[in-house]
């Protein structure tokens, strides 16, 4: 457990941590990136879950997961009969999930699972814990859209983080003092946004990204990126 003390195992034994991920047409990433969530789990606590939201995958995603929960009770499978988008998707692991720490994080695979031992010690002492996409392996326009964005919200809202749609490491009582409206991809920034103003603590970490290797990226789809942006400007024109 690289970049975690004794101290930091012996905390972490007795609480119940969740991993959750939200996934569409990920059949073969999923295997693997449910699979590691349940062996870095194991090795943290014995109280533990891994969620997943089948965002009306079209491939087997969806038989894949009823089959990984089949073996191991731990998991949990929330399947949706149509695509509703990773906003959605988002929204519903908030307000499902069952352990008091999450992380969470998507099923791509180009975060591994085990950089919530690079995050997970700061949690003690904040409520968020967001993971700077150090190198990012994404596509030019990927990081430039990105970066922007991220830049718009600090400058904006004062929200202390570089990468705002990376993976993050939440106390899940965030969620019960912060009232999330959005359903779609600004959820993310709505709850840093909402978290900054209640003068929730949040801090931002390096961690590794990697390429990916199998399925295909949907993140600048303009059915998610148009929703995005149109709350967006609600929330920069003080409309939120």
């Amino acid at each position: 457990m690289k970049g975690m003390t004794k101290k930091d195992a012996e905390y972490f034994r007795g609480k119940f941590i969740s991993i959750a991920m939200p996934a569409y047409n990920e059949q073969d990433n999923i295997p693997i990136v449910v699979n590691d969530a349940l062996k870095v789990l194991r090795s943290l606590t014995d109280k533990y879950e891994v969620l997943i939201v089948n965002d009306g995958s079209k491939d087997k995603t969806g038989k894949v997961l009823d089959e990984l929960a089949k073996k191991d009770k731990h998991i949990r499978v929330i399947h949706f009969s149509r695509n509703k988008g990773v906003g959605f998707a988002n929204y519903t692991i908030y307000k499902k999930v069952r352990g008091e720490i999450l992380f969470w994080n998507a099923s791509d695979n180009q975060i591994r699972m085990k950089e919530i031992y690079t995050m997970l010690p700061h949690i003690k002492n904040h409520d968020i814990v967001v993971g700077n996409r150090y190198k990012r392996k994404d596509s030019l326009m990927r990081r430039v859209v990105s970066r922007a964005f991220s830049t718009v919200i600090l400058i904006r809202f004062g929200v202390p983080v570089r990468d705002v749609d990376s993976v993050k490491v939440f106390k899940t009582s965030v969620f019960k003092k912060i009232n999330i409206n959005a359903r779609n991809a600004f959820i993310e920034s709505e709850i840093l946004i909402k978290a900054r103003r209640q003068k929730l603590k949040i801090l931002e970490v390096p961690i590794n990204h990697y390429p990916r290797i199998r399925g295909k990226a949907s993140g600048l789809n303009m059915r998610i990126v148009v929703p995005q942006l149109t709350e967006f400007l609600k929330y920069f024109f003080g409309l939120r």
